[in-house]
């Protein structure tokens, strides 16, 4: 909060600035001027919340001053002091709902309490603003509403272009007043409001610049996050108040392809965002791997399919958590289907779809789809209990998924863990199969590169190491034997960022 103090004694002017306990109640900044004129011109600039003023000044006295801030800053209190108890004077303060008038010599503590009072006003004014405020940006955001409704000092000048910002955080005072600061910076005008875990913000201005908006929007991303970068997004351009509803449609489009990408944070609208065809639906599909070819294949089906969903990233994101949960009831189905022991509680599908709505990433979902599959102890494609020797197979499979990043991983350890030697482990392994044990750690390994590869912009030898491979080079070269392309030329086609 900010006070502006104008008095053309010097001596009384600097008393005051020194003796009040200013940041103890909640004074930020004090401002001063020595006449009405310098303050009036302090005024207009600094925009004040509290203004205390002498009466009696050269050039411009304290009455013909507040009265001309008061047309501008119609909220501003003010606080008089004079050394003369005229009764005009008490009229003037009356006349302008001054908060009190103090008479001279000065009595601190009197100024204080009055300050106090002023500060309590100024305080219940900022809330009631930010209702008002929030009010005017949730009527201006929704379709079909009353824009009649709208508080005049809260609507948009028509000479002005205007688009709708969103930040996906929490709500806090530090957020909001971050904000509003960085706001300040740029050429806007801003109206702010949160509801339901985003902030919604109008931000209008006369001749807008992509670059200026881009740099805004990254600021704040920088300073809104509670935990690192919040996601930002914003709508296209729009003219009329009568359009702020359909760009805040935009903005929230925008704003769910962070669901698709992991490391972006800022989104701006485009109709290139594209979506997959309403029919498509992979769950039969999935049923028929799973039922036919086991995890193992059903794994490798999936990453595909990660693969292709995540190039649509204009899908609504309420159709992939769909997918995912159908899918884990469908695997537990199965999984029940394929136990000699029965006695597994049954799926709380409840808690489960509550798991897939926390999780924000499309990456984070397959994840948990993947780790079910990889975890499964029995299986046989005709509904059997598995044989001893897929189930040595499949415990091979669920170490070589849980440590293939490191480097150091030999076939001893795997065959160490299944207990049984490393060539019993190779020959079994390319019986059941029909594949090495190296060709899936590698294929482990490549599919690990190439989400880092889509998804960060890690260095070769960064996602190598990542990847399990402690060689960056040989990483290259098995990398463009398997996928076809070296890891530049893949990040060039496939990024996501």
């Amino acid at each position: 909060m900010k006070v502006l103090l104008v008095e053309d004694e010097e001596y009384t002017r600097n008393g005051i600035v020194r003796s009040i306990p200013w940041s103890e109640l909640g004074i930020d900044e004090v401002v001063t001027a020595e006449d009405g004129q310098e303050g009036l011109s302090r005024a207009l600039a600094e925009q004040p919340q509290i203004i205390i003023t002498d009466m009696r000044m050269p050039r411009m006295n304290g009455h013909e001053m507040a009265s001309i801030i008061r047309e501008c800053l119609s909220d501003c209190s003010f606080i008089f002091i004079s050394g003369f108890t005229d009764v005009s004077y008490f009229k003037s303060a009356i006349s302008l709902s001054a908060v009190d008038y103090i008479t001279k010599p000065i009595d601190i503590e009197e100024l204080v309490t009055v300050l106090t009072s002023a500060i309590a006003i100024q305080n219940e004014k900022a809330r009631d603003n930010r209702k008002n405020e929030r009010n005017a940006v949730l009527i201006l955001t929704q379709p079909d509403a009353d824009l009649t409704l709208l508080d005049a000092r809260y609507t948009i000048d028509p000479t002005l272009l205007s688009v709708v910002v969103c930040v996906a955080t929490t709500a806090s005072d530090a957020v909001e007043s971050a904000i509003r600061t960085t706001a300040a910076r740029f050429p806007f005008k801003l109206l702010l409001a949160h509801w339901n875990q985003n902030y919604r913000l109008i931000i209008s201005c006369p001749s807008p610049e992509i670059d200026q908006l881009k740099q805004f929007m990254n600021q704040l991303s920088e300073t809104c996050g509670p935990a690192g970068p919040a996601v930002v997004s914003c709508s296209s351009w729009r003219q009329s108040k009568h359009e702020l509803a359909t760009a805040f449609t935009e903005a929230q489009l925008a704003l769910q392809r962070s669901f698709y990408h992991q490391k972006q944070r800022v989104f701006l609208y485009t109709d290139a965002a594209s979506s997959l065809e309403v029919e498509y639906d992979p769950v039969p599909e999935f049923r028929r791997y799973l039922s036919r070819f086991g995890p193992e294949k059903t794994i490798s089906w999936l990453t595909e399919q990660y693969d292709h969903i995540r190039q649509h990233d204009g899908t609504p994101v309420e159709i992939v958590q769909n997918w995912i949960f159908r899918m884990l009831v469908d695997f537990d189905l199965f999984r029940q289907q394929n136990r000699s022991d029965h006695s597994r509680q049954s799926l709380d599908k409840t808690a489960l779809w509550s798991q897939i709505k926390a999780r924000t990433q499309i990456a984070s979902l397959f994840d948990l789809l993947v780790c079910q599959l990889t975890e499964i102890e029995e299986t046989n494609c005709e509904n059997t209990v598995l044989d001893s020797e897929q189930k040595i197979v499949m415990e091979a499979q669920k170490f070589i998924h849980n440590h293939f990043t490191e480097s150091s991983l030999a076939l001893n350890h795997i065959a160490e863990h299944v207990n049984i030697s490393t060539s019993y482990l190779c020959s079994l392994y390319k019986s059941v199969t029909g594949q090495t044990v190296k060709q899936y750690l590698t294929h482990c390994r490549i599919q690990k590169a190439r989400r880092m590869l889509e998804t960060t912009r890690l260095h070769n030898h960064e996602i190598s190491q990542q990847a399990g491979y402690s060689d960056s080079n040989y990483f290259v070269k098995s990398f463009r034997k398997h996928i076809g392309l070296t890891p530049q030329e893949y990040r060039r086609e496939h990024s996501t960022l």
